[in-house]
């Protein structure tokens, strides 16, 4: 398990949880059940725990529950991985409709309804244009990042090679250079010519 998913599911997880936390604030909505929990049924009827609940009475969760409950779970299944919810989801827009049925004839008269059909079309269709304005620039720039991603991706390997090469000539000639003392025989430079390592040799 990745640390830095882990903090990144928590992080969503906490926002999501304060977002649904501030639609639930009146008790009175039942939607806030979902904050609260029932204790557990092996508890006896005048047993008390230490915060002072009774049992079948629900208490308040918090984040802390909420958190230590998925940690609980996600140690019990370590095999399942950890999915980070989204917390905005591209909204998709509806396509324009193929046929349009509100058509006017050249002697119909306008009625009273009218200027609001015209003002629904007009704003749905400047919601989908914008969507797709900003659909493109979320492209043009997602390839402008990819390209230049690749370019220093390849500037990286390039040097990544380079180096690589200049330290298995290092390693080689170190090999070269402790097997010509072990054996004291000749031995073949880089540019192919040999070199003698007897006393003799000049």
């Amino acid at each position: 398990m990745d640390l830095g998913q882990f903090a990144e599911y928590y992080r969503v997880l906490y926002y999501c949880l304060a977002a649904s936390r501030r639609r639930c604030l009146e008790e009175s909505n039942p939607d806030t059940m979902a904050f609260y929990k029932k204790p557990d049924e092996d508890e006896s009827l005048n047993e008390k725990d230490p915060e002072g609940i009774k049992r079948g009475e629900y208490r308040k969760m918090g984040i802390y529950d909420f958190v230590r409950r998925d940690i609980e779970r996600y140690h019990a299944h370590p095999e399942e991985a950890i999915v980070s919810p989204e917390l905005l989801k591209s909204k998709e827009l509806k396509p324009p409709p193929e046929f349009v049925r509100n058509v006017w004839g050249s002697a119909a008269g306008v009625g009273s309804g009218d200027f609001h059909i015209y003002r629904g079309i007009r704003r749905r269709e400047y919601a989908r244009l914008e969507y797709i304005e900003k659909t493109a620039e979320e492209e043009k720039l997602n390839k402008e990042f990819q390209e230049r991603q690749r370019i220093l991706d390849e500037a990286a390997e390039a040097k990544t090679a380079k180096k690589r090469l200049k330290r298995q000539k290092k390693k080689a000639k170190r090999i070269a250079s402790k097997l010509s003392k072990e054996v004291n025989c000749p031995v073949f430079l880089e540019s192919g010519q040999l070199k003698s390592t007897d006393s003799d040799s000049g």
